[in-house]
C-alpha cells in the first residue's frame, strides 16, 4: 500500500510495548519506514499532528452533519492511510442525491473491506426507502456481516415481490420478547396483516414480551386475555411489590400484574409463586403452564429445590434450552447423573453441542459406566486452553489428541501484515484512540488469513501495545499457535512484585487481568471501574485507607503500579474471606463476595459444578475464563503441577442458612440472584 510521510514517521517512531515475554526491539516495518524517511530527508512531528487533527476534525464534522467542514478537513488527508474514511463520510452525507455509479465506484475500491460493507448497508437502506425492491435484494446479497435490520428489509422486498419462500429467516426473529428494529417490526405488521403469523405465534410473542417487561412491544401486539397499560407496565418493572400488594383487591390480572409477578420472581421466586396462585384461575391453561415454567426457571437460578415441582407443572413443549440447562445444573448440584443426562438430551442439538454440555454429558455417561461413549466426547474437547478443554484433557491424561505446532513470525511476515489495508487503518485508528472503528477494521483484516498470518498479526498488535487485538487475533488460530501471544505477560514488574508482596499466585493475577482489561491500562467500564484490574473508585478508596495510602484519583487508578497495588490487595482480601478458593475469589471479584458466598451449597460442592451453576451468565463465563487463564499462566511460569481441577478444588458448604438469602443490588448490571 502507499504510505504518506506522516504515516511513515509514525511507524518509524513506534516502539514495542513493554512485555516480559519478548525482547525490546522495533518492528521490521518501522526500520524500513525509518530508512525510507532518511532517504526522503526526514521530516518533523508537526505534519503528523496536522494529519491527526484533520482526521479528528473531519470525524467530528461528519458526526455533527457539517458537510462544509468535512470537505475542508478531508482535503488535508489526500493520500493518507485513513483517507477512505473521509471518502465514506462525504458519500454517506450526500447519499440521498448521489449517483449509483459513484456508489459503485466506492464499493469496487473498498471491495472486501469494512467501509465497503458499511456503504452496502447504507445503500440497501436507501433502496428500501425508495421502494426499489429488486435493487435492494441485489445490494444486500453482497453484505458480508449484515446488521439486524437487513434480513427484515430483504424480507420486506421479497414480500413486496410476492416471493414468500425466503421469509423463513425473518420469521425466526419473531420469537423475541423485545422490540426489534423498525424494519423488523414493520415487516411483522405486514406478515400479521396477511395472515402469515398465526394466533399461536402471536400469543407466544406476547408471553415473551411479558417476561422481558417490554411495554412498547406489549402495546404493539395488543392484549388478548389481559389488558395492556404501558404506564402500569413501567411501574411493574420498577416497583413490582407496589402492584403485588394490591393483588387481593384486583380481579382478572392485566399485563402489568403478570409483568410484576415475573419481575418479582427474578429475585424472590417464592412470593412470586404465591402471587401466581392467587390469579391462576383467571388464566388460560397455556398461560398457567408457561408462567409455571418461567417461575421454575427463576427458582432454579436461585438453586431452590421448589423448582423441581414447578417445572413439573409446566408444559415440556413450552420449555426452552435455558430451562433444560438449569434443570441439568440443579441435577449437577444434587449429584443426580441420570437426571443430568436426561435434561441434556432434551436440549436442542445446537445446545447439546456447546462445550459445557458435551463435557457434562461425558461425565454423566462415565458415572453410568458408559466410558466407551464418554471418551470420544472428551477427546474432541481436549487440546484447547478453554475451561472444558483443559478439564477434558486432564481427565484423559497426557498424549491425547494431535500435537499442536507453535509458530514465531518472521520480520517479513509482520511487515506483510502491516501493509494490509485493514491492519494499517486499524493501527492508525487505535493510535488516535478510536478503538471502536479500529477493532472493526482489524476484525475485517483477519478474514481468511492463515494461522501463520494470524500469529503475525497478533505479534504486530502486541508490539503496538494493543493487547486486546493481539489476544483476540492469536485466539483465532486453528492448528498453528503461539501461546505467548494468547497469554502475554506485560507489566511483569508491577504484577509479579505485588503478587509476591501479597502472597498471591501471579498466575491468578494474570488470569484476572487478562479477563478484566486485556492489559489495557486505560480501560474504563460503563460502571466506572478503571485500569488493568478494573478497580471501582469506591473499592479503591476503601483499600487505600486500609493500606495507609492517600485516596487515589482517576489518574492514579489508571497508573499500572497503583492499580495493581490496589487490585492485588483486594484479591488478597478475597482469598482471606473466601476460604482461599480461587473459584470463589473470581466469582467475588466479578459479582461481589456476598454473591460468591450465597451461591455455595448446603454441602461441599465440586468447584467445576459450582462454576457451571453460577446464576449470572456474565459471572459464570468470567469465572471459567479466569480459572482457565490461571492454569495456562501457571504452566508458563513453571507451576504447571497445579491442574485446573486442583485449582477448582472443593467448595465448602455454606456456613449458615442466612447466606442463602437473596441479595438485592442497586447495580442494574447485576440485578440478578
Amino acid at each position: 500500500m502507499r504510505f504518506t510521510l506522516a504515516a511513515l514517521r509514525r511507524l518509524a517512531r513506534r516502539r514495542p510495548a513493554p512485555d516480559a515475554a519478548t525482547p525490546r526491539r522495533p518492528i521490521a516495518a518501522a526500520l524500513c519506514a525509518a530508512a525510507l524517511l532518511a532517504a526522503l530527508g526526514g521530516g518533523d512531528a508537526q505534519a503528523d499532528r496536522a494529519a491527526d487533527n484533520a482526521f479528528t476534525n473531519a470525524r467530528e464534522a461528519f458526526r455533527s452533519g457539517r458537510a462544509d467542514l468535512l470537505d475542508r478537513h478531508a482535503a488535508k488527508l489526500a493520500g493518507n492511510v485513513l483517507e477512505p474514511y473521509t471518502d465514506y463520510w462525504r458519500l454517506r452525507m450526500r447519499i440521498d442525491n448521489v449517483e449509483p455509479a459513484t456508489v459503485d465506484a466506492f464499493l469496487r475500491r473498498m471491495e472486501g473491506q469494512y467501509l465497503g460493507d458499511r456503504m452496502r448497508h447504507d445503500w440497501t437502506r436507501l433502496l428500501a426507502k425508495r421502494g426499489d425492491w429488486p435493487g435492494l435484494i441485489g445490494a444486500a446479497r453482497s453484505i458480508r456481516q449484515p446488521d439486524a435490520d437487513i434480513p427484515c428489509l430483504v424480507a420486506q422486498a421479497q414480500l413486496a415481490l410476492g416471493d414468500l419462500a425466503g421469509l423463513g429467516d425473518s420469521r425466526a426473529l419473531w420469537s423475541s420478547g423485545n422490540t426489534l428494529s423498525d424494519a423488523c417490526e414493520a415487516l411483522f405488521d405486514q406478515l400479521r396483516e396477511r395472515g402469515l403469523i398465526d394466533a399461536a405465534a402471536l400469543h407466544k410473542r406476547r408471553l415473551l414480551a411479558l417476561d422481558s417487561g417490554d411495554a412498547k412491544l406489549l402495546s404493539r401486539l395488543g392484549g388478548q386475555d389481559w389488558a395492556v397499560d404501558a404506564g402500569r407496565i413501567h411501574r411493574a418493572n420498577d416497583k413490582p411489590d407496589a402492584l403485588l400488594d394490591a393483588l387481593k383487591t384486583s380481579g382478572k390480572p392485566d399485563a402489568a400484574l403478570l409483568v410484576a409477578i415475573l419481575r418479582k420472581a427474578r429475585l424472590e421466586p417464592l412470593p412470586a409463586w404465591d402471587a401466581l396462585q392467587a390469579v391462576r384461575t383467571h388464566l388460560s391453561p397455556i398461560d398457567q403452564r408457561w408462567l409455571s415454567g418461567r417461575l421454575a426457571f427463576y427458582a432454579a437460578r436461585q438453586h431452590l429445590p421448589q423448582s423441581l415441582q414447578w417445572f413439573a407443572q409446566a408444559d415440556p413443549a413450552l420449555l426452552a434450552d435455558e430451562d433444560w440447562a438449569w434443570q441439568a445444573r440443579l441435577a449437577l448440584r444434587r449429584g443426580d447423573w441420570p437426571a443430568v443426562l436426561q435434561h441434556i438430551e432434551r436440549m436442542s442439538r445446537e445446545a447439546q453441542n456447546e462445550p459445557a454440555w458435551r463435557f457434562w454429558r461425558a461425565r454423566a455417561l462415565q458415572a453410568g459406566g458408559r466410558d466407551a461413549e464418554a471418551s470420544p466426547l472428551l477427546i474432541a474437547l481436549a487440546g484447547e486452553p478453554t475451561f472444558y478443554g483443559l478439564l477434558a484433557g486432564e481427565a484423559l491424561g497426557p498424549s491425547i489428541g494431535e500435537p499442536q505446532r507453535d509458530y514465531t513470525p518472521t520480520a517479513a511476515d509482520i511487515r506483510l501484515i502491516a501493509e494490509r489495508p485493514g491492519f494499517a487503518r486499524g493501527l492508525a485508528l487505535h493510535r488516535l484512540g478510536f478503538d471502536f472503528e479500529a477493532s472493526r477494521e482489524w476484525s475485517w483484516g483477519v478474514t481468511e488469513l492463515s494461522d501463520e498470518q494470524l500469529v503475525a498479526g497478533a505479534e504486530l498488535a502486541r508490539r503496538e501495545g494493543w493487547f486486546e487485538r493481539s489476544i483476540w487475533t492469536a485466539e483465532r488460530t486453528r492448528k498453528v499457535h503461539n501461546y505467548a501471544l494468547r497469554y502475554p505477560t506485560p507489566f511483569a514488574e508491577q504484577i509479579r512484585g505485588r503478587a509476591s508482596h501479597h502472597t498471591v499466585d501471579p498466575a491468578l493475577l494474570y488470569g484476572l487481568i487478562r479477563q478484566e482489561s486485556r492489559f489495557n491500562a486505560n480501560a474504563t467500564s460503563v460502571a466506572g471501574a478503571r485500569g488493568l484490574m478494573q478497580v471501582m473508585p469506591t473499592t479503591a478508596t476503601w483499600l487505600a485507607k486500609k493500606l495507609g495510602m492517600s485516596k487515589p484519583g482517576d489518574k492514579a487508578l489508571g497508573d499500572p503500579s497503583t492499580n495493581v497495588q490496589l487490585g492485588s490487595a483486594y484479591v488478597r482480601h478475597l482469598l482471606d474471606t473466601l476460604e482461599q478458593s480461587p473459584v470463589l475469589v473470581a466469582a467475588g471479584y466479578n459479582a461481589g463476595p456476598r454473591r460468591a458466598q450465597r451461591w455455595r451449597d448446603q454441602k461441599p460442592l465440586d468447584g467445576a459444578v459450582y462454576a457451571e451453576t453460577i446464576p449470572i451468565l456474565e459471572t459464570r463465563d468470567y469465572v471459567k475464563k479466569v480459572l482457565a487463564n490461571a492454569t495456562v499462566y501457571g504452566r508458563q511460569f513453571g507451576t504447571g503441577a497445579l491442574s485446573l481441577k486442583d485449582r477448582l478444588g472443593i467448595i465448602p458448604a455454606r456456613a449458615s442458612v442466612a447466606e442463602w438469602q437473596p441479595i438485592l443490588s442497586d447495580n442494574k448490571d447485576l440485578r440478578e440472584p
